[in-house]
């Protein structure tokens, strides 16, 4: 990955989340504006997310960061066939993003 996107680092935000009951106060913008300054103070080019929540994806494209793949969820399956991680509406994908850190 590093010589594809020719970087010797990238920051990873493993985890971007607010519990339901904190939601629509701006934590997640606070979270991500926080994770972005790390990012430029620590030399690091690029920046990356992989997101489980509709809301983490759009939350990190209001910031910036291009969707470079999604895998739908109903693509996990057993080897019985059943689909493994039953999710409801927005939640369908696995979300991989990218950001340039300037």
């Amino acid at each position: 990955m590093f010589l594809f996107l020719q970087v010797d680092s990238v920051m990873d935000l493993t985890i971007i989340g607010v519990h339901r009951d904190f939601r629509k106060r701006g934590l997640g913008a606070k979270l991500m504006e926080r994770s972005l300054e790390l990012a430029k103070e620590r030399g690091y080019r690029l920046a990356t997310i992989q997101c489980t929540s509709a809301y983490s994806a759009s939350l990190a494209i209001r910031y910036g960061f291009t969707e470079v793949f999604t895998l739908p969820f109903s693509d996990y399956k057993n080897e019985k066939g059943d689909i493994i991680f039953n999710t409801e509406t927005p939640h369908t994908h696995f979300h991989g993003l990218v950001r340039e850190i300037l």
